[in-house]
């Protein structure tokens, strides 16, 4: 079942991504790169599987302001369900910058009805090798939930090749009044324009989680690990393949994505 799903979502990748490749020499209004991607996860304990597609990009016209945008399909414990966003990220001189991000969904619960994010970065250093970010954001759920989530982060740009990141990610979730929170740890390795290995770990506590119309998990521990290969084939386009495992009290989740990108 698993080779027969990936065969078939492979398939529609790749006649995605040859579009995706011939289309990019076409005019177009700004700079950027698209991906198209499909997801396959595998879950423990009859949660079934999860299967879906996904397009994420980011365009400019001026390199000061970039729009990232996001449009995803997936099927997560047998609700079927679409979720879209876009953001901007604006630089404002050459140790600050900031991204405002709102996305909505439709869904009967997988995704949220909409969320919206704000982030703030300095850059430090002689080079600006090491950069803090502080963010806040809100999320509701189509069942009412409503959460307030925050972000403290620095990644350290170590040398060419090497990039560290850690940060935090508390949350409060009504109602209930419910406090969680996660950390992560990341190591890029690599360039752009070749390729580059990221590996990334987060751990914490989730404060609910809608698998069923008005059926949640809540506060539980979890966490996760992925690792992540990007590689270009051409002067624009390339692969994008990551592995995650993910795991709470209640069941396990394995699983990969598949993406071809192009620069435009």
């Amino acid at each position: 079942m698993l080779k027969t799903t990936l065969n078939r979502q492979n398939r529609k990748a790749a006649v995605l991504g040859v579009l995706l490749c011939a289309a990019a020499p076409l005019p177009a209004w700004a700079d950027g790169v698209v991906n198209v991607g499909i997801d396959y996860q595998r879950l423990t304990n009859g949660f079934g599987e999860w299967n879906g597609l996904y397009v994420r990009g980011s365009a400019w016209q001026r390199p000061q302001t970039v729009f990232n945008y996001e449009l995803v399909s997936a099927k997560r414990f047998g609700d079927q369900g679409t979720f879209g966003s876009l953001g901007i990220q604006h630089t404002f001189n050459s140790v600050w910058y900031g991204t405002v991000t709102a996305g909505a969904g439709a869904s009967t619960f997988i995704f949220p009805r909409w969320t919206a994010d704000a982030t703030v970065s300095r850059k430090w250093l002689p080079r600006g090798q090491l950069v803090t970010t502080v963010g806040a954001g809100t999320t509701r759920a189509t069942d009412g939930h409503r959460d307030v989530h925050g972000l403290l982060s620095a990644a350290w740009y170590a040398s060419d090749k090497w990039v560290f990141e850690a940060g935090w990610r508390p949350n409060h979730s009504d109602p209930g009044a419910v406090r969680s929170g996660s950390a992560f740890a990341a190591a890029t390795w690599g360039r752009e324009g070749r390729q580059y290995w990221i590996v990334r770990h987060d751990v914490g506590r989730e404060a609910y989680q809608l698998i069923g119309d008005n059926t949640a998990l809540v506060d539980f521990p979890s966490r996760s690990t992925s690792l992540a290969w990007r590689k270009w084939w051409s002067a624009r386009c390339g692969t994008h393949v990551q592995v995650e495992h993910y795991g709470n009290p209640n069941y396990e989740r394995n699983g990969v994505q598949f993406a071809a990108f192009c620069n435009h």
